[in-house]
Formats: C-alpha cells, structure tokens, sequence
C-alpha cells in the first residue's frame, strides 16, 4: 500500500505539470506596452493629452504621464479596469468620452478589450528606459514590384547651377540637364516635403519625418555632400525649413502647428512660436534676417520677430489653407497663395513692431489651390505654380 505523503508528493506533482501549459499560455499572452498600447493612445489621443499641450492636465505621450493620470486623478488604475476612469472613457461610460465624439474617430471593439486586457494585467509599461519618441510599428509588406519614387521637392540654385531633387528617403543633386548625378543622400526619414539652397547656394536644407511621430531638418554641405547639422524637435512630420540670409537662424514648420528657430552654430533650439491653429507649410525670412513669415492651414499667413519671436501680424485676409509665402527681394512686401487659388500681396510695414500690414490686392491666379510662389532675384516676376498643372509668370509690379 502507497502511504499517504508519498500520495500526496505524487499528486503535487501532477498539479505542476498540469498547470505548467497554462502559466506558460499567460507569459505569451502578456501584451506589450510599447508595440501594442503606446501606438493606440498615439493615433487617438495624443493630438490633445502631450507634454506640451496637456489637455484636462493629461498628458499621454509617456508611460509616467499616463499613470499620473489629470486634473480627475489616476486614469489607469492597473489591475482593475472597470474602475479606470481612461477605460471608462473610450467605453463611452464616463465624460468626456476619449476620443471626443466630434473626431470622427473611434476605437474599435478589438482596440478596447486590448486596452482593457493590458489594465487587468496590471498595466505594465516598458522595460527600462522608454524612448524619447515611439518607433512606427508597421506590417512588413513586401512590394509587388520595383516603381520610380514621385519627386516630392524641387529646388535650384543659381550659384552652383544644380538642381535638388526629392523623393521618399532621397535627396539628389543634379546637373541642369538632368543627366549628371553630383551628391546622392539616403536615409532620410519618410517624405522630403521640402528641399531649399541657402542664399549662396552651399549649403542644401532637407525637411522631412515621419508622419505622427517627429520631424527632421538637416543642413547638407553642397561641395561634400557631408551633414552639417541636424534638428530634431518637432512632433510631426515638417512641411517647411527656412535659412536666414545671414545663416544664422533656421526655422523649421510641421505638421504639429508649431514653429521652432534654431541657432545653426550650436544646434540648438532657441525659441517656438505658436499661434497657428493647422499645420505650417511654408515659411521665409525676410531679406534683413529680421523678420519670419509663415503659411499655414489655418488659412492664415503670420509675421513674426525674430530676436524675440514676438507675433507681429496675422494676415487674415485668405479664405482657404495657405502653402506658400515670401517676401519680395527688396523686403518691402509679403506675398502668400494657396487653396482659395489666389495669391495676395501686403506691404511690409510691421518691422520692428506689431502693425497691421495693408493689403494691395488678391488676384484670381489659377483655376486650382496654388501650391507655390517665388520672385526673381532682381524682383521684376514672380512664378506661381498650381495643382491646375499650370506654371505662371507674372509681372511682378
């Protein structure tokens, strides 16, 4: 007869083997805060609960932040996610309902019982230190076959007779026919929306990121082909980047609605400037370095200080978004044209302090939003370009 603590050592032993499958079952389950949490709280909620625009004094954009919870206290409370106020919220059980219901987004079904579950798990974060900014997680898709990437950016410059072409990661340097590949830059993170020569046309500045998660200007040596600088600030991919005629300042627009300037000499960001209500998509100093004007979805142009980033005017006159603004050669007056198809010019009056700038016309320009605007050197025309597949010149006078 098999006595009993033999019994009972033989039946614990059953229950360990027995129970292993499920432990191991829970461990796989467990769900990833930074790949599969952080990237939902990025695409519905972060626009309003980041660092820098705290909504409700919430700000999601970290784990620390997250559990800190706002102005109602703790959002998460881990292992319990019917009390979780965050839960709660995008369940549509609390107010404010997260997202607002006037987004036009919502989380799905399978999104919320992924949140619920990672609340019931305890709600774990990362482990170790979390990154400065998420990485974008992205299914690997193979491509069916080889294509020519579009041309996103242009830009020529006069002084060294070569043109800049964009694409997606790529910047080349070419000769004026086309044919004489002089630098190549690879690398670049996502869309070059923008490429523009510095006045005496060494240097090469890229505009470029990844949509929802950060913006990048680099400063490119033409002669080299090395990287001077690089600027890393915005949360959003950039649309724009402006070098001062002095080369002292750039300035850099995203899709974030905020404006940052930089001292190129030590890299540095030296102020932003807010104010804008859309996404910033073109921007110019004026020919004296004093002075920044920006285009802007918000259907308005912005005339800003540089020394101490002092709004001077809002042009409001535009009806529609605005995707290119510039100052005459001569620094006397503001031009700007975009979606409404018009393009207007202001004289330039506020210089050293807020005034209102007169408005001298707004002309019809193309039957299509006018995506771009630049002067002649000696300021005698002006070039407009449009989504109608038109180029104008007109008669800048």
């Amino acid at each position: 007869m098999t006595n009993f603590p033999a019994k009972l050592i033989l039946l614990c032993s059953l229950c360990l083997l027995t129970s292993r499958p499920d432990s191991l079952s829970a461990a796989e389950k467990q769900i990833d805060y930074p790949k599969q949490i952080a990237p939902l709280f990025r695409k519905y909620c972060e626009g309003c609960h980041s660092v820098d625009d705290p909504e409700g004094k919430f700000a999601i954009d970290s784990y620390q932040g997250l559990l800190k919870g706002g102005k109602h206290g703790p959002a998460v409370l881990p292992g319990d996610s019917g009390s979780s106020r965050l839960i709660r919220m995008v369940k549509g059980e609390a107010k404010p309902v997260m997202p607002p219901e006037d987004s036009g987004e919502k989380l799905t079904d399978a999104e919320i019982a992924l949140l619920v579950e990672w609340v019931n798990q305890g709600a774990k974060g990362p482990s170790g230190k979390e990154p400065a900014r998420m990485e974008l997680t992205v299914p690997d898709i193979a491509p069916a076959k080889s294509v020519q990437k579009p041309v996103t950016s242009l830009a020529w410059s006069p002084e060294t007779n070569q043109i800049a072409v964009a694409r997606f990661e790529e910047v080349k340097l070419l000769s004026p026919d086309l044919k004489t590949v002089n630098q190549t830059w690879k690398g670049l993170p996502g869309k070059v929306n923008s490429v523009r020569f510095s006045p005496d046309g060494k240097w090469l500045i890229t505009s470029s990121g990844t949509t929802g998660l950060f913006g990048q200007a680099a400063i490119w040596d033409v002669e080299s082909g090395k990287k001077l600088h690089e600027f890393v600030g915005h949360k959003d991919v950039l649309y724009a980047a402006a070098i001062s005629p002095d080369r002292k300042w750039l300035a850099t627009g995203s899709y974030d609605q905020n404006i940052i300037l930089w001292d190129i000499a030590s890299g540095k960001q030296v102020r932003s400037l807010t104010g804008h209500n859309g996404a910033i998509f073109d921007l110019a100093f004026s020919p004296d370095s004093t002075t920044l004007a920006s285009a802007s979805a918000d259907a308005t142009a912005k005339v800003w200080q540089v020394s101490t980033g002092k709004r001077l005017d809002t042009l409001s006159q535009p009806l529609k978004e605005q995707y290119s603004v510039t100052f005459s050669p001569d620094g006397n007056f503001i031009l700007d044209a975009g979606a409404d198809n018009r393009i207007r010019k202001w004289r330039f009056i506020s210089r050293t302090s807020a005034k209102i700038n007169p408005l001298i016309y707004a002309r019809f320009a193309h039957e299509n939003p006018v995506t771009q605007i630049a002067y002649s050197p000696d300021g005698k025309l002006l070039a407009s370009i449009s989504d109608d597949q038109s180029l104008k010149i007109w008669d800048a006078n």
